[in-house]
This record gives structure tokens, sequence and C-alpha cells, in this order.
């Protein structure tokens, strides 16, 4: 996969994927315990996609400040960057992905929607990087 894009959360991480960056994926779930290492969890799905680029969503808050939960998420992307130093990460503000997701889908409150989500935040960031090329 050349793009893979991270929904992370403490308890669920989604993971969506994309060769050609028009055509994304919903990939996998990685459900974390709470003595789970979730770079070692992540570790083992990037190996076997070999990405170029590692998207992690920010959920910043709604001014696009840095909330708690977007620096747990910037912290997990650093310890991402030193597991694969080949690969580039970026981050995007991932606002609302979780209810797009859930509309997209289909699913209800409580089902879980992270690859979906996972999706969206790739395909925001594909976007704005086709809008940068023009």
């Amino acid at each position: 996969m050349h793009y893979i894009a991270l929904d992370f959360g403490e308890k669920r991480i989604g993971v969506a994927g994309s060769d050609s960056g028009t055509v994304v994926t919903p990939l996998a779930i990685i459900t974390l315990q709470p003595a789970d290492d979730p770079v070692k969890q992540v570790a083992s799905v990037l190996m076997r996609y070999d990405p170029h680029k590692i998207i992690i969503g920010l959920p910043l808050s709604q001014d696009g400040e840095m909330t708690d939960s977007a620096r747990r998420a910037h912290v997990f992307g650093e310890a991402v960057q030193k597991s694969f130093p080949t690969c580039s990460i970026h981050y995007i503000n991932e606002i609302l992905t979780t209810f797009e997701a859930r509309q997209r889908a289909g699913r209800k409150t409580g089902e879980a929607i992270d690859d979906h989500a996972a999706a969206v935040i790739l395909e925001q960031f594909i976007t704005e990087q086709k809008k940068n090329d023009q």
C-alpha cells in the first residue's frame, strides 16, 4: 500500500489503505487491551502493507486547537515514525470523520466504525494532496 491511514483511539485503531490514491479501502480495526503497546499492535499491520505514507487523524477541537486526544495521537505518530523511519508521517484534522463514516456505512452508534473513519481520513488527505498539486 502506498498510503495507510490510522484513526487512533485508546481502545481501537482503525486502519485504511490505498495503493493508487483513488480507491480507499477500510482494512482493519485493531482492538487494544490496557497493557498493549499501540505501536506494536499497529506495526504488525503496517509490515503487512509496507506503506510509503502514514496518515494519522488528529481529533482537534471545533476551533482547530489541539485536544488531549490530539496530543496522544501525535505522540503515537512520533512513536510510529521511530519504528518506521522510511515512511513519511502526516497528520490531518479528523473532525467529524466518525460521524461521516457512520452515515456512509449505515452503522449505528456503538458499532465499531474505526476502519471506515480511517478511510474518511485517508480520502480527506488524498483530496488535499491533489488540491496542493494543482
